[in-house]
């Protein structure tokens, strides 16, 4: 193995050693899927613990909160069983390891699903953009926080909901449009 390519793999061993959830799979010659639900039923929300501003704040992602979200995770765990099952992989897969190998039933599939479900992207939101008018959101349509003056966030918290693709792309979108917005302001 090359010596780039070699580093690369010891990261990523390294990594799986430290998921309890990939556990079984740290060397061993293995292939895992990811399955994504991007756009799910509800968002979760963050909120202030206390006062102290050096509190960490109560998050809640709301992960599978509704029955949807389960079933559309759970159908796609299945999807990737059934094409696995092809005749195609025949030699080169032998069948599910860990917990996925136990679950044979909507219920475990789904407890499995439960107990692996995990950010792997950006969330956003936590400052979303509304209306200028409206009772929820964050920010304006100018990106200026709502009841305070002369303050802007210019990141993905202002996104009202996860982007179907990666966030680098909108982000940097918002942050022309902001650099517009900052500089009609200023008269720049």
């Amino acid at each position: 193995m090359e010596e780039g390519l070699e580093a690369r793999h010891q990261v990523t061993l390294s990594l799986l050693a430290q998921s309890s959830f990939l556990q079984p799979l740290v060397n061993r010659l293995s292939c895992f899927t990811l399955h994504r639900l991007t756009i799910y039923a509800i968002g979760g929300s963050i909120s202030l613990a206390s006062t102290d501003p050096f509190d960490q704040p109560l998050i809640d992602p709301a992960y599978l909160a509704t029955e949807f979200d389960a079933f559309a995770m759970r159908e796609s765990v299945k999807s990737v069983r059934r094409f696995l099952a092809a005749p195609a992989w025949k030699d080169y897969v032998i069948g599910p390891a860990g917990g996925l190998a136990n679950a044979t039933t909507d219920e475990l599939l789904d407890d499995f699903i439960r107990r692996g479900t995990f950010t792997s992207a950006h969330p956003v939101g936590t400052a979303a953009m509304s209306a200028r008018n409206a009772a929820f959101g964050v920010v304006d349509p100018d990106l200026l926080v709502k009841q305070v003056s002369g303050l802007r966030i210019v990141d993905a918290s202002v996104m009202p909901f996860v982007t179907c693709g990666h966030t680098q792309a909108p982000v940097y979108i918002i942050a022309e449009r902001a650099a517009d917005l900052i500089k009609e302001t200023w008269k720049i």
